[in-house]
């Protein structure tokens, strides 16, 4: 196609479009790939969240948990009663066994705290 072709112009801006839509496409690709759980500053950190004092903030650490999700965690533990194991987490709404085996090292219920109370 010449150079002074009307089309030049056009086909010039598809391509440079194009290669900004691959190159974005690559880094909107990176950042929002998931993080191995070995990498998580909590897990780095040796930190335990206990689902059943956090707030919305602290839930939205374990991976998998959104700030909508850990409203529902909120409102099921107010209105049901502490959890006494992570794998009751599988009563809220939206959280599947999957979400379990990510969050389980992660997660603690404060168990312990509550007896230790008790007596």
């Amino acid at each position: 196609m010449p150079a002074d072709s009307p089309a030049a112009p056009i086909a010039s801006s598809l391509l440079i479009l194009l290669v900004w839509m691959v190159l974005g496409a690559t880094a909107l690709t990176y950042w929002l790939r998931p993080i191995p759980a070995g990498d998580l500053p909590i897990r780095r950190a040796g930190i335990q969240i206990d689902v059943n004092h956090a707030s919305v903030d602290a839930l939205c650490l374990l991976p998998g948990i959104g700030p909508q999700l850990a409203r529902r965690i909120i409102d099921h533990r107010t209105a049901s009663g502490s959890f006494e194991t992570v794998a009751q987490l599988q009563a809220v709404s939206g959280i599947g066994q999957q979400t379990i085996t990510r969050i389980k090292a992660l997660a603690r219920c404060g168990v312990a705290q509550r007896q230790a109370r008790a007596d």
